[in-house]
Formats: structure tokens, C-alpha cells, sequence
């Protein structure tokens, strides 16, 4: 019930609006029948009417004011109300209805607006884009500091990557390092064996040596070149078993270092295709906007162009160059960095293979020269200490055999002496006791007696007949 009022006949309540109705057709009074009556407003009533709560008429479109029932106008009021969901006509002559919650969309698309309006729509499109811009660079400035963490996360990978492998190509080393050392202290040991076992076999020769010196000698020789044969066989193979341990372990290591750089280099590709994915995706987002809000900015310039020249240049010229500058700084940004981080994943990629190439080409080949040194200076020193053996044991026998012959020499001049007496003994001498062989093997026998030489094989002896002159 709006405006109630009293009905003075019956003195009944009713709404304004439906009584007077009646009151003007001259009707009567629709309660009492009366056909003369009059009406007054009730005041106290039609302030507690008025003191209701109530919403707005434009709830169930979204408008959420909740307040008493006199300030409904007001809210609703099309010229000077607070509702955002009464329709609006422009104030610019425009024929477009519209919501008052809609007014800056609304002159954004008006075509009546004045020159100032359409200045300042104008450069609020140009504060949006700016905003945008910058959010656009917050983003790509976030994106490239975490693909800098990315960045820096992989070489940190690389290089600790770079130090197991170091720090596990020298322990490998020094185990095999330590086997070859063991393996050789073996065979010092071996040889040393062997040459005590040699030693033990020339005392028995030595021994054997009076009864059967040409034999022995020949059977020495004989074993003294199939140990020499033996062991130079033993020593090659044990150095051709170790060089293919060394070539095959160092070949593994390098094929497991080239496919974890393949690993690696393929990672760094494949984050580098994804960030020029985005990067695409980003120019061709941004633009599609650059083109879609110049075609916007295109049609307003060419709208203010009939009202005015003068507002429209300046206006172009601020825009033209706020575009030059936004459009050369993002890309001198975008370039400068890809190219940096480019360049920078190429340089540090290539530099690692290089490297690791370099470094183990490099500790391959020492530890190759380092295997031959050692394994010439040891064949060196196994065959100096062998020939230094041989040659005193020969110097031994030469001695020896020097002392027996002087002592067989002055024991058969005695002899020869007290058995060819005086006549004929006179004129010579004797050697008995004494093989041929023992005396060929003697030089100054040899040259001096061989022709004075006489031997007596059924008796085993040697006689000698040299004259006063020779003795």
C-alpha cells in the first residue's frame, strides 16, 4: 500500500491511487456505497509504510542495495540515482540504451562523444595497454628468472657431474694403478724365484762341472735361452693382458662420459625448443593484441580526424612514438636475451665436450706412456741383473777352470819328470791327469803345445814333450 488514505464515509484505508481513481468517475464509495465522500492522507501510517526495509525493484538482475522504502526513488532515479542496473539514456544524443554500470563501455562505443571525452577514452585505452605491457614484462621477467634458476640449476648438475667423473676416473686409476703395481711386484717375485731356482741349478752344475763340462755348458746355454724365451713370452703377454684391460676400461669410460653428454645436451635442447615455443606463443599473443588495439586506435584517429586536425596529430605522434618505444624495447629485450642464453648454453656445452675430450685424451695417453716406461725400465732391469748373473757365473768357471789347468800343469811336469828319468826325459815334459778337452779348452796349452801335443786314449792321458828352451 502506497500513500494510504482515509475514506471519510466509513472511514476505511485505502491506496491513493485506487481511490482516487473512484473519486474522479464520480463512483460511490466502493465499502459504504456512499456516493458523496472525501479522502485525506494518513500520515502516521504512510511513515511506517515508509520506514520499511526493502530492496531494490532491480534485485534478481544483481543490484544488491538494501534500504528504506522513501529512497527507492532516489536509488532508481535514471538522472541523479545509485543503481547500476537502471536503464540510461546518453547524455550525447545517442540513441543506445544503456545501464548506468555500463556508462565507460558505453563511450567507449559512442560516436557522439565530444572532442574531450574522446581524448581521455583515448588515453585511458593507451593506460590499459601500458598496464598490460607491463604485465606482459612482469611475466616475461618472472619466466626468465626462473629459467635462469633452470639455467643455473643444470650447469650446478653439470659441473658436479664433471667432478664425479673426475673424482671417479682417479680412483679407477689408482686401482689399476695399484693392480699393475701388485701384478709387478709378482713377477719381480717370480723372476726372483726363478733366478734362486737358477742359481741352486748352476751350484749343481758347477758341481757336475769337473766330470761333464761341454755337456753342461751346452745344456745351460740351451735353458738360459728357453728361460730368456719364456720369460720375454710371459712379460709381452702379461703387458698385452694389461694394455687390453686399460684400453677396454678407458673405452667404457668414455662411452658412458658421451652418452651422459648426449643425455645432457638433449635435455638442454629440449628446454630450449619448449622456451622458443613460448616465446612464439607470447609474440604471436602479443601481436594479435598490438593489432587489434591499433585497428581500434586506427578508427577513433580517423573519427577525430573531421572534428580536429591539430588534437589528432599530436595525438599520433604521442602514440607513435610510445609504440617505437615499447615495440624496440621489447624487442631488444627479447633478443638480447635469447641471444645471451644461446650463446651462453652453446659456449658452455661445447667448452664441457671439449674438456672432457681433452682430458681424457690426455690422461689416456699418459697412463699408456707411463705403462711402457715402466715396462721398459723393468725388461731393462730383469735383463741387466740376468746378464751381470751370467756373466760372473761364466767369469767363476773361467777361473776355475784357469786354476784347475795350472794345477793339473805343475802336477804332470813332476810326474813326467821322475818316470822318463834322465836320456830322453831330458829333451821334454808330461801332462797326465788331464783330459784333451781340458787341455784345448786352455789358450796358451792350445797355442804353445799343439804341436808337441801326444795323447794315449786308452790310457786317458796327455803327454807333452816341450824342450829346455820352451820350459
Amino acid at each position: 500500500m502506497k500513500e494510504p488514505h482515509i475514506v471519510t464515509c466509513c472511514c476505511n484505508k485505502m491506496c491513493r491511487d485506487c481511490i482516487q481513481r473512484v473519486h474522479h468517475s464520480s463512483q460511490p464509495c466502493p465499502t459504504c456505497r456512499e456516493p458523496n465522500f472525501s479522502i485525506f492522507l494518513e500520515k502516521r501510517l504512510n511513515s511506517e509504510i515508509l520506514d520499511l526495509k526493502v530492496r531494490c525493484t532491480h534485485h534478481n538482475n544483481g543490484c544488491e542495495w538494501v534500504g528504506e522504502l522513501r529512497d527507492l526513488k532516489k536509488h532508481t532515479n535514471p538522472v541523479d540515482g545509485s543503481c547500476g542496473f537502471v536503464q540510461v539514456k546518453c547524455p550525447f544524443g545517442c540513441p543506445v540504451p544503456y545501464l548506468r554500470k555500463d556508462t565507460i563501455d558505453h563511450e567507449s562505443v559512442c560516436t557522439n562523444l565530444p572532442p574531450e571525452k574522446q581524448i581521455k577514452r583515448t588515453m585511458r585505452i593507451t593506460d590499459q595497454f601500458k598496464e598490460e605491457l607491463q604485465a606482459t614484462l612482469s611475466q616475461f621477467q618472472e619466466l626468465y628468472k626462473s629459467e635462469s634458476a633452470r639455467v643455473n640449476e643444470l650447469t650446478t648438475q653439470l659441473e658436479d657431474t664433471k667432478e664425479k667423473m673426475k673424482s671417479q676416473f682417479e680412483a679407477e686409476k689408482k686401482q689399476l694403478l695399484e693392480e699393475s703395481k701388485q701384478q709387478i711386484a709378482l713377477l719381480t717375485q717370480e723372476l726372483k724365484m726363478k733366478n734362486e731356482e737358477h742359481q741352486q741349478q748352476m751350484m749343481q752344475l758347477q758341481q757336475e762341472s769337473k766330470k761333464k763340462q761341454k755337456e753342461i755348458l751346452e745344456a745351460s746355454n740351451k735353458q738360459l735361452a728357453e728361460l730368456k724365451e719364456k720369460m720375454e713370452k710371459q712379460h709381452q703377454r702379461q703387458l698385452t693382458d694389461i694394455k687390453d684391460k686399460m684400453s677396454i676400461e678407458l673405452k667404457e669410460l668414455l662411452e658412458e662420459s658421451k652418452q651422459q653428454i648426449t643425455m645432457l645436451t638433449q635435455e638442454m635442447k629440449m628446454k630450449n625448443e619448449e622456451h622458443q615455443q613460448q616465446m612464439m606463443q607470447l609474440q604471436q599473443e602479443f601481436k594479435k593484441k598490438e593489432k587489434e588495439r591499433s585497428e581500434a586506435v586506427n578508427k577513433h584517429l580517423a573519427e577525430l580526424k573531421e572534428k580536429e586536425k591539430q588534437m589528432k596529430k599530436q595525438h599520433q605522434k604521442e602514440l607513435i612514438d610510445i609504440k617505437d618505444k615499447l615495440s624496440t624495447e621489447l624487442k631488444e629485450l627479447y633478443h638480447d636475451e635469447h641471444k645471451q642464453r644461446m650463446e651462453e648454453s652453446k659456449e658452455q656445452s661445447k667448452n664441457i665436450h671439449q674438456e672432457l675430450k681433452q682430458h681424457y685424451d690426455e690422461e689416456y695417453q699418459q697412463q699408456l706412456k707411463e705403462a711402457k716406461r715402466t715396462l721398459e725400465l723393468e725388461k731393462r732391469k730383469q735383463l741387466e741383473e740376468v746378464r751381470i748373473v751370467l756373466a760372473a757365473e761364466k767369469e767363476k768357471l773361467i777361473t776355475e777352470y784357469v786354476e784347475e789347468c795350472k794345477k793339473a800343469t805343475a802336477g804332470g811336469s813332476n810326474e813326467g819328470a821322475a818316470a822318463t828319468g834322465g836320456s830322453s826325459a831330458g829333451d821334454g815334459k808330461t801332462f797326465t791327469g788331464l783330459s784333451k778337452d781340458v787341455l784345448l779348452l786352455m789358450p796358451k796349452v792350445r797355442e804353445d803345445c799343439s804341436k808337441n801335443m801326444q795323447f794315449f786314449p786308452e790310457e786317458g792321458k796327455a803327454i807333452i814333450i816341450a824342450s829346455s828352451e820352451e820350459e
